[in-house]
């Protein structure tokens, strides 16, 4: 999505600076949680849920770690504020945070990108879609990010 490019949102962290009432911290030092108007869960074990669920392309993933993630190739982001329960089932009181992936079209393209910096900044991107026929399309996306300490 080029807004999303446009806007520099490749995670769910970097979502938070742009989206409104929705806030990323970590507690722990590696564990990630996310509030939407001040609604959120710290329980992070296996067993606890959190109360902002993110759905990746239909699952939801209730799962913290999973956030630190790098977003790319996407369709579309949309935070759902307030209970979607309704929609998505139990936990989500404090809402939802829905990814979408870019699907196969039947357009021939791909892109690529590498963006080289200092302390051995490495950054990889590459997609490509193709289209085997009518009925049958398929779309894969890469991404590498590497970047050495100080």
């Amino acid at each position: 999505d080029a807004f999303l490019e446009t806007t520099g949102v490749s995670d769910v962290k970097s979502l938070a600076t742009i989206a409104p009432d929705l806030n990323y911290a970590q507690v722990q030092t590696v564990v990630p949680v996310l509030t939407i108007r001040g609604i959120s869960s710290r329980d992070t074990t296996e067993i606890g849920d959190p109360s902002v669920v993110v759905v990746t392309d239909g699952s939801s993933d209730n799962r913290p770690y999973a956030l630190s993630g790098t977003l790319y190739d996407l369709d579309h982001i949309s935070v759902l504020r307030g209970p979607q329960g309704a929609v998505y089932g139990r936990n989500a009181v404090g809402g939802i945070v829905e990814i979408a992936t870019a699907k196969p079209s039947r357009t021939f393209e791909g892109r690529a990108s590498v963006d080289l910096g200092d302390y051995a900044t490495r950054n990889l991107e590459a997609m490509v879609n193709v289209p085997v026929n009518d009925v049958l399309q398929f779309r894969v996306a890469a991404i590498s990010r590497r970047h050495d300490g100080y």
